[in-house]
């Protein structure tokens, strides 16, 4: 797999957020973080999708959930 780009924020993405198609975002929050992928070819005109909402509790560094959620969704 090849490697995806990430960017953080602290609000959802909007259509400034340029990205390539596959960028993931995660959007934190005090309590959970969001996650949100660029399904648009175009990097100029991105069409974020939230993939889901996840606890702190859960860690961040489970890549391999993320990364099936987000290539599931993209595929």
């Amino acid at each position: 797999m090849e490697a995806r780009n990430v960017i953080v924020r602290h609000s959802s993405p909007s259509v400034l957020d340029e990205s390539p198609y596959g960028t993931a975002c995660i959007v934190k929050h005090i309590r959970d973080f969001d996650i949100y992928v660029q399904i648009n070819n175009d990097s100029e005109m991105p069409h974020w999708e939230l993939i889901g909402n996840f606890p702190h509790s859960e860690k961040i560094s489970n890549q391999e959930l993320i990364d099936k959620l987000i290539d599931e969704r993209l595929n």
